[in-house]
């Protein structure tokens, strides 16, 4: 069933089936009648929640599912939006130099608390800039965690040491990647105990 929001000015609006109406236009044209549930008066932020609630049982992107349920105005999803664009970034589909597309990592790094997932958005700029790279959903999971499991961790020392880490980002994470399969770790548990490695060499047993 295609559904359908009513607004008040009268015009339809597909709230979810768009790839559906496109098939039957294409294949018989646009004087084809087929069953709708139509939805009256409903907010924009209404449509949104009904659209993510509709996309539950289907394998919906995670940035359409986070951008609907933004729009619909779930408190969570608002406030993980914040925490991105104090650093100039947003929250987009794909990862860019000003743009973070691993919107499932930023989900559960934001688990942690909004002021994890900023201090870990804080490391890894400081370490490897506004690059596409740094933006990776492996290392901003791996850093939140190692922030959130570390809280007496030197966030600015390990950002100097992830400075000069040769190969940037890139080679960070492929090394870590080596970790994971060496320590049979998850990917994210590699990234931060290789963090946490690199946090504490030369500083002694009681680190």
């Amino acid at each position: 069933m295609i559904e359908v929001s009513q607004r008040e000015d009268g015009r339809y609006v597909i709230v979810d089936g768009q790839h559906r109406v496109r098939a039957v236009l294409d294949k018989w044209g646009p004087r084809t009648r087929v069953w709708c549930k139509i939805h009256r008066d409903l907010y924009i932020t209404q449509e949104a929640r009904l659209f993510y609630v509709l996309n539950q049982r289907r394998n919906l992107q995670a940035y359409d599912s986070f951008r609907a349920l933004y729009v619909a105005g779930d408190e969570f999803t608002v406030d993980i939006v914040k925490v991105p664009a104090d650093h100039g970034l947003k929250i987009s589909n794909g990862t860019h130099r000003a743009g973070v597309g691993a919107v499932a990592a930023v989900r559960k790094s934001a688990k942690f608390g909004m002021q994890t997932l900023g201090d870990a958005l804080s490391v890894l700029e400081l370490a490897w800039g506004m690059d596409a790279c740094t933006w990776d959903g492996y290392l901003i999971e791996g850093m939140s965690s190692f922030v959130d499991h570390y809280p007496g961790a030197d966030l600015y020392m390990l950002a100097k040491r992830l400075k000069a880490y040769r190969g940037g980002a890139t080679a960070f994470l492929w090394n870590a990647k080596g970790v994971h399969d060496m320590l049979k770790k998850t990917t994210v548990r590699a990234v931060a105990w290789q963090l946490a490695d690199t946090h504490n060499r030369g500083r002694g047993g009681g680190s």
